[in-house]
């Protein structure tokens, strides 16, 4: 039972199956419209999609959904510096540890796209997953 109509995963608890349809249904369209411009990162195991569109099917699963109720800025960007800590810096050098560079580039396009500050959290661990190549988990 997990279709467009009806977005709750059975026996789910967590924020997103909690939340009434139409805010599950605005989430939908928000994460729909940010990626449908953007393109998957060539870290993706599957290389056949590499630099293709993002799979609706993908932005629309579960746990990543679930992610945008659950994740807040703060706990968002300390998550992914305690990823990029154990990651080694490009060579480019730059005034700022590069991590630092791209989450703020990131959180500056989320704001620029006119993402709420609600879900930023949340859409900043999608958009490094899916256009970044960084896997938190």
């Amino acid at each position: 039972m997990n279709n467009d109509r009806n977005l709750q995963k059975s026996g789910c608890t967590c924020s997103f199956c909690e939340c009434e349809p139409s805010l599950q249904t605005f989430i939908h369209e928000m994460v729909d419209r940010f990626f449908a411009k953007r393109k998957l990162h060539r870290a993706w195991k599957s290389r056949f999609l590499c630099g293709d569109t993002i799979p609706q099917n993908w932005l629309r699963e579960h746990h990543r959904l679930s992610r945008l109720l659950q994740f807040k800025i703060d706990t968002a960007v300390e998550a992914i510096y305690s990823k990029t800590a154990l990651m080694p810096p490009p060579p480019i050098k730059k005034e700022a540890p590069w991590d630092v560079i791209l989450v703020n580039e990131a959180l500056q396009l989320l704001g620029t796209e006119g993402i709420p500050q609600k879900y930023a959290g949340g859409m900043l661990l999608l958009y490094l997953e899916l256009c970044e190549g960084i896997f938190l988990d």
